[in-house]
């Protein structure tokens, strides 16, 4: 709850800036995985998509900005979904298979 408008509007712009810095693919791999929430995830229907952030460049990169206490550089702005997701989906099965 927040006292008055200006607070909210102060609140909001905060929280919009906090999610903007942000990697891109974490982002978008985020808001994928709410999409597909909707038709129910099974347990390994999300790998790809975590696989895909966390195996990112930008992943590293925002670790090691974290780490270094400086601001991120992310390269990718969006990563597209389909086609390109095939090889981190083998790679997740293979990972379920070993667990």
């Amino acid at each position: 709850m927040v006292p008055d408008v200006e607070t909210l509007q102060r609140r909001a712009d905060e929280t919009a800036k906090l999610v903007a810095g942000h990697a891109p693919i974490t982002l978008e791999v985020t808001k994928e995985a709410v999409r597909r929430i909707r038709r129910t995830l099974s347990r390994d229907e999300g790998q790809d998509l975590i696989l895909r952030a966390y195996l990112s460049e930008d992943f590293r990169e925002g670790m090691d900005a974290f780490l270094n206490k400086r601001t991120p550089n992310f390269k990718a702005s969006r990563i597209g979904f389909g086609r390109d997701l095939a090889p981190h989906r083998e790679i997740g099965r293979s990972l379920t298979a070993r667990g």
